[in-house]
């Protein structure tokens, strides 16, 4: 996911969770994202609860991230429904094309039918093309905030 923005400022503004990225899915991705609630933890963690649109259903799901600026990069820890567990890793990259975003994901199956996608490998393809789609339109909206015509 490249984007012209420095990679501090691509972080920043990424990493400043609010109830308005409902807005920002719905303008510049696919809209998965319905509806979010943030708070801060006393310990510096950040709570998302959320609600998802996965295929035709709305699904409740809860972030913890931490926040790492430092190195540019945060974790989350993602309850999404009753159908996976996810632990992420958020990296902002350099690249030749300007900086992109790097994740690692760890993912646990809890409901069945992500248990038999997962069995043929159709769990890790389904979302990693949900990613790229959720966080290319959050660069976009990066770009389009921070006054930068788009890219294609």
């Amino acid at each position: 996911m490249p984007s012209r923005l420095p990679p501090d400022q691509l972080y920043e503004w990424y990493t400043d969770f609010s109830a308005e990225d409902a807005d920002l899915s719905q303008k510049f991705a696919d809209g998965s994202l319905i509806q979010r609630q943030v708070r801060n933890t006393d310990d510096g963690h950040i709570i998302c609860e959320q609600t998802m649109r996965i295929g035709r259903s709305k699904v409740p799901a809860q972030y913890r991230i931490t926040k790492h600026p430092e190195s540019l990069s945060y974790d989350a820890e993602m309850e999404i429904g009753n159908l996976v567990s996810q632990k992420r890793l958020y990296e902002f990259l350099p690249g030749p094309e300007g900086p992109r975003i790097h994740v690692k994901v760890d993912y646990s199956p809890k409901a069945g039918l992500v248990k038999l996608l997962n069995t043929f490998g159709l769990y890790k393809r389904i979302d990693r093309r949900m990613s790229r789609g959720t966080m290319g339109g959050y660069i976009k909206a990066a770009e389009a905030e921070l006054a930068l015509a788009p890219t294609k």
